[in-house]
């Protein structure tokens, strides 16, 4: 037999090309800096970037949990007074809940006692969040001429109201040395068919 002819040795292949490390992702839209229109009636937690917006951080405000409003309260010490003022005088009762609670609060943390005048026409707003805001502001910034609004608010139909109306007195009191004042009120909110308030009351009245 004849011998079989050498075979030609195959090309090489070439090799796979390599697959990334990783895999490229697309970068994440910026957050808004105005909340959603839903903040006006949920509660909210705090955004991954705050707002830049004096607007935009008081209804921030008025949506946190307690426990989160000194972060929102220190974003808003780099805004502008003036601008922030404006937004508190302008606001009507009734108009962004979430709004009017959130310009309340920041009079009470900022200690803007110009604003109270403003605010304490807000102590029957539809919203009760507004409302129990209003108390709380009084109860930092209140002055005798304030007691009127507050003893309007500690009758409120809603117990959340009544409760920082409850609050409110006891911190007025201690302010302007209306001890008896604010006895009074605690007394009388303690009977209160509400569970909360009377507790609230009691607990308030034993640390006079």
């Amino acid at each position: 037999k004849e011998p079989e002819p050498a075979k030609e040795p195959e090309p090489a292949k070439e090799p796979a090309p390599a697959l990334p490390a990783t895999v490229p992702q697309p970068e994440p839209e910026p957050e808004p800096d105005i909340p959603p229109d839903a903040w006006n009636t949920t509660w909210a937690s705090l955004p991954t970037r705050m707002p830049v917006e004096p607007r935009a951080l008081l209804r921030l405000l008025g949506m946190v949990a307690t426990k989160d409003r000194p972060k929102v309260v220190s974003a808003l010490k780099e805004q502008p007074l003036e601008d922030i003022g404006l937004l508190v005088l302008s606001r009507r009762p009734g108009q962004e809940p979430s709004l009017g609670r959130g310009c309340a609060l920041a009079a009470a943390q900022l200690e803007r006692g110009a604003w109270l005048n403003a605010i304490s026409r807000w102590d029957s707003d539809e919203a009760a969040g507004v409302r129990a805001a209003v108390a709380e502001a009084i109860g930092a910034l209140g002055k005798p001429a304030s007691i009127t609004a507050l003893n309007r608010l500690s009758d409120d139909d809603d117990p959340g109201v009544r409760v920082a109306a409850a609050r409110a007195f006891a911190q007025l009191g201690a302010r302007l040395n209306k001890e008896m004042l604010a006895k009074a009120a605690l007394t009388r909110l303690s009977e209160d068919k509400d569970e909360d308030v009377k507790t609230t009351a009691k607990e308030l009245l034993d640390n006079l």
